[in-house]
Order: structure tokens, then sequence, then C-alpha cells
């Protein structure tokens, strides 16, 4: 107990001596250290932002951008990629050997390219596109150009969008999670009903009142559809290449590795338990509902945990090809202001913030299987 109280003493100490050099060595060079300088005006533009910026806003709005945009692609990133890799888990386990080989095929190929050349050929294939002049239009009112995707987009203000967009996020996997725990837990349906019908009233109600005090009253209308104008298309919900190119990569590298431990999983799964379920006149999907996907989430819930960590840091990747990720905003901001220390910091918690939720929400996600099985 001693020598763990004198090595915490001593890592302490050592601490506190780094911090005060590095603050006589910054002094020595006129260097002002603190965070007042999040309150100055940046003078400089970021590019694609989530939120409304311009170069005005001080430094910790810019962060707080960069933030946003590196949310949205991580988390979009993490469940798209999941969601492919169970299915191509599923195609090399349960499919025949054509579906099983080009399965494997995909892995292979993917999971050992650098992602950072991924996302460059995608990148590269999304400002190949034509111009907005001569944008594809695949579908009424959604355009596919070398300037992004263009699709429909409500008429409200930025406030109020986010907070359908979070609305609507957290009701479709809420219901996903009913479905599941009804599933797997065998719960009570009118429980469940009772539940999802509250979520769902507060879900409509959180939205009207969004809507209501968020529409734009300069509009004819709440949805906004982009429109070719001159050289350009106008109006709607633009998603630029930067953005789609890492999102895209971000999903094809990340269900490669997930296919892998999600068939890890599938293989690990004693098959007297699945025999059992056939001899007890189980259906198939039942056997997979409620004996096989519950032992593999359990299972792989550990090496899921890394990939998603490591995923959610892979956004930094976005600076490579320009995306306004919190890196590319902090080493901006760095370069302008000087401010070394303590933007690296800031970026460092952040990261430490985003990446601890990523643990704890599966780790009571993992909690949770264990108390069902």
């Amino acid at each position: 107990m001693a020598l763990q109280a004198g090595f915490i003493c001593f890592l302490t100490i050592a601490v506190v001596a780094f911090f005060v050099k590095l603050h006589e060595n910054l002094a020595a060079q006129h260097v002002t250290s603190g965070f007042s300088f999040l309150w100055r005006a940046t003078g400089w533009d970021i590019g694609y932002s989530i939120i409304p910026f311009s170069i005005r806003d001080p430094y910790w709005w810019t962060l707080l951008a960069g933030v946003v945009n590196t949310i949205a692609v991580g988390f979009i990133g993490l469940f798209f990629a999941t969601l492919f890799g169970l299915a191509i888990a599923a195609m090399r386990v349960y499919g025949n050997a054509v579906i099983a080989w080009v399965a494997k095929a995909y892995v292979e190929v993917v999971r050992n390219i650098p992602p950072l050349l991924q996302l460059f050929a995608w990148y590269a294939l999304f400002t190949s596109l034509p111009p907005p002049r001569f944008a594809l239009q695949p579908m009424s009112s959604v355009f596919i150009s070398a300037r992004g995707i263009f699709l429909p987009g409500l008429n409200v203000g930025w406030v109020s969008g986010i907070v359908i967009g979070l609305s609507l996020t957290i009701m479709f996997f809420f219901l996903i999670w009913q479905v599941f725990s009804f599933r797997f837990a065998f719960t009570p349906v009118r429980r469940k009903l009772q539940h999802t019908t509250v979520a769902v009233a507060v879900m409509i109600a959180t939205v009207s009142v969004a809507i209501l005090f968020g529409a734009k009253s300069d509009t004819a209308g709440l949805i906004e559809y982009p429109v070719r104008s001159g050289l350009s298309i106008r109006g709607g919900l633009q998603l630029p290449p930067e953005l789609v190119a890492l999102i895209v990569a971000t999903i094809c590298y990340g269900s490669a590795y997930a296919a892998e431990v999600i068939r890890s999983g599938f293989l690990a799964i004693d098959p007297g338990k699945i025999e059992a379920g056939k001899a007890l006149g189980l259906s198939s999907w039942t056997i997979f509902a409620r004996i096989q996907m519950p032992l593999v989430v359990s299972a792989i819930m550990p090496m899921m945990t890394n990939l998603y960590v490591w995923l959610m840091k892979a956004t930094t990747l976005g600076i490579a090809i320009g995306f306004a990720d919190l890196f590319m905003v902090s080493v901006s901001a760095i370069n302008q202001s000087g401010q070394t220390i303590e933007i690296l910091l800031i970026v460092a918690v952040v990261f430490w913030m985003l990446n601890s939720l990523v643990v704890l929400l599966m780790s009571a996600i993992a909690a949770r299987f264990k108390y069902w099985i």
C-alpha cells in the first residue's frame, strides 16, 4: 500500500513539474497560454459544417462545428458498417458456395487495402461525377454531381433540424431495441406496446414542436426541394463529396472487419444448442433470433467495442481530403492561434469522451444480453 501511494505521489509531482516547466518555456517564448483564445473570432472558414458557421464565429464554436461533423460521420459509419458486416457474415456462414465466395472476396480485398487509399479512391470517384448542370438524377428531386449529393430537406432552422434528427434517430434505435428485446427475452407484448406507444407519442410531440417553432416563415412549404438553376443546383440538403467519400470509406472498411468479427461469433456457437432448438420444433427464424443472435452478440461485444473505438478515431482521416472534422479544424486553429497545447488537449478530451460513450453503450448492451442469456 505504501509503495502504491509513493508511486502515485511521484507521478503527481512529475506531472505538475512538467506543466510548470512547460509554462515557463512558453512564457520565455512570449507565448500566451490559457483558454481565453476560445472567445476570439477565427477569421477563417472551415468549409462544410452541419451547424451554421461564419468567419466571425469564435474558436469554441469552430471547434464545436468540427465535433458535430465528427460525431455525424462516426455514428453513421458505425451503424451501417455493423449492418453491412452482419449481412456479409451471414452470406459467408449461411450462403451457398458462390455467395460465400463473393463475401470472402469482398472482405479480403477491402480489409487488406489501406483505409487512406480507399478514401482517396472514393473521393476521386465522387469528384469525377458530372457537374451540376449535367447531374445524375436517379430519383425525383435527388441529384448526384461532382459537388455532392442533393436531397430534399426540411425548411426549418438548424436547431430544429438537429432536434428532429436526434428525435428520429433515437426513436429508430429504440424501436430496434424493442423488437430485439421482445425476440430475445420473451418480454410480454403488452408491456412493449405500452413503452412503444409512450415513446412514439413523445417523439411526435417533440418533432411537432420543433417544426412549429423552427419553420422558416419565408418559404412556401415544409419541404425544400433541390432544383437546377443555371450551372448549379439550389435548395434542398447538400452532402459535399468530402462528407460522402469519408462516410462510404468508413462503412466499407469497417464492414469488412465487422463481418469477420460477427462471423467468428457465429462459428463459436455450440452446434448442440442449434440441434436442441431443432429438436424442440423451433423454426429457423426462432433459432436464429432467440438462440444464435444472443450468443453471437454476447461473444463479439469486446471485439466490436474495439472496432467501434478504432472507427471513431479513423474519422480523422478526413483531413486528407479536406473534410472539416474535429482534427482538421483543430490543425487550422493551431496554425491560426498558436495555442497548440490547449487545442490538442481539447481534441484529446473530446475523443476520450466520445470513445468512452461508445464503450459505455456497448457495455450496457453486453450486460443486457448476458441477463437475457
